[in-house]
């Protein structure tokens, strides 16, 4: 196993990237997730957090993340039918916090 960390340099120009209510939305983890993710692009960011998926737009970053569900059928795992009903591991959960950052990304003029 390895472990990955982000320099402050790295957060920061991740959180600068970012309008301010974006920023104040993020707990460090995610700024340190987020940031590894912008530093190595061979990685894909996992995440039902509504906030971080809401930044991959302005990180220019959609391409390289992935919903939990998907994640586990890429592994030929699936979901338990009590997860199942858990909303926020869905496809179609990530896909439209994906789209209100995009919608987001666009108002901002970023």
């Amino acid at each position: 196993m390895t472990e990955c960390n982000a320099t402050v340099e790295e957060m920061k120009a991740v959180l600068d990237r970012l309008p301010l209510l974006r920023q104040k939305a993020l707990h460090s983890g995610e700024i340190e997730s987020l940031a590894i993710m912008v530093r190595q692009k061979d990685c894909l960011f996992c995440t039902f957090d509504a906030a971080a998926i809401g930044t991959l737009p302005f990180l220019d970053a959609t391409d390289r993340a992935i919903s939990a569900e998907r994640l586990m059928q890429s592994s030929g795992l699936t979901l338990s039918p009590e997860h199942r009903r858990e909303y926020k591991l869905t496809e179609a959960y990530f896909k439209s916090k994906i789209e209100k950052g995009r919608q987001d990304f666009i108002a901002t003029g970023l």
